[in-house]
């Protein structure tokens, strides 16, 4: 794919290899450059735990622009 620029595309996934200690790993990076934009240990796959993960990095990111 072709993006942009930076902040066009962000993408975020959760990983569940901790899950037997109810521990998931989420994860984003911004398409364009590869930062890494989330990084976050948490103790629940929730579809609300991944959004807040991404408002939290969106009002950080905001905040250095």
């Amino acid at each position: 794919y072709v993006v942009a620029g930076s902040n066009s595309l962000w993408h975020a996934n959760t990983k569940h290899r901790l899950n037997r200690w109810h521990l998931f790993i989420v994860g984003g990076i911004d398409g364009f450059s590869r930062f890494i934009t989330i990084l976050e240990c948490t103790d629940n796959n929730k579809a609300e735990t991944l959004l807040n993960c991404f408002k939290i990095c969106v009002g950080v990111r905001t905040q250095h622009v």
